[in-house]
């Protein structure tokens, strides 16, 4: 039980620090967007209010926590595999993408609209500098120091568990509605980032999340690929939600097994 009170008491300082220190920045934007907090009218609006939220992590982790609470995560982002593992992971995200498109267009379920490649092109960067910078914080805080925390309570999976579920809760925030039905998904999301982070390193969670943010997020902004208005939502996903289709599902199984099979080796 005491465990139990220290764990919460230390997440709860944390987290009351980390929303004190952002909400005086949420008001201004929101003020200066004229829209709520938590109803943003755009994807730009939504994406200031987040990188605001996690550029205040780093302090908030200063102020709020022990320093010896990151020593840990701190050495194994020094290790020597970190940006091996970071474009293994990039580049295995990527291709399990291209991969799941590829076969939604060979079933007739989509096409790639060619026209739009300049326009992707005109993204990649912009967009893979947020992935980057999103990956980090939230691989840091959820898989790095948060699992530490929780890890007195319980075994490995126990607090992977958890984590994932305050991960998949924290994107209730914004977008409640497309939200609920991606719970499931977005837990099994960090789950498998949990193992990525613990079995082999840092630098593959880093990679993975990097190249699912960046490969998405550029194939919805660009148009590149044109879902059928007649493709299945089982397969696909509700409302084209990769993680609601069990194409989706599929991909993030697949890629927690060849975690767990290169885990083994």
């Amino acid at each position: 039980m005491a465990n139990v009170r220290q764990v919460l008491g230390q997440l709860l300082i944390f987290g009351g620090g980390w929303l004190a220190l952002w909400l005086p920045i949420a008001f201004w934007l929101a003020h200066r967007f004229q829209c709520p907090i938590f109803a943003p009218r755009s994807q730009t609006q939504k994406l200031t209010f987040v990188l605001t939220l996690y550029a205040c992590v780093p302090v908030a982790a200063y102020l709020f926590t022990e320093p010896e609470s990151w020593q840990s995560i701190g050495e194994s982002l020094l290790a020597g595999s970190f940006v091996r593992q970071l474009l293994l992971g990039s580049l295995f995200a990527i291709s399990g993408i291209l991969i799941v498109y590829a076969l939604q267009a060979a079933l007739g379920f989509g096409q790639w609209q060619k026209e739009n490649l300049s326009s992707a092109a005109s993204l990649a960067l912009p967009v893979g500098a947020i992935a980057l910078l999103i990956s980090a914080i939230e691989e840091t805080l959820f898989r790095g120091w948060l699992v530490l925390q929780l890890q007195p309570l319980g075994s490995g999976g126990f607090a992977f568990a958890i984590s994932a579920f305050i991960f998949a809760g924290l994107h209730l925030l914004w977008e409640r509605t497309e939200t609920v039905p991606q719970i499931p998904g977005l837990w099994l999301l960090g789950f498998i980032l949990s193992l990525a982070y613990d079995w082999i390193g840092p630098g593959l969670a880093w990679g993975l999340h990097a190249g699912w943010i960046w490969g998405l997020t550029l194939l919805g902004d660009s148009n590149l690929f044109e879902l059928s208005t007649t493709s299945p939502g089982w397969l696909v996903g509700w409302r084209q939600l990769p993680l609601t289709g069990l194409l989706g599902w599929g991909l993030l199984l697949s890629t927690g097994l060849s975690i767990g099979l290169y885990h083994s080796l």
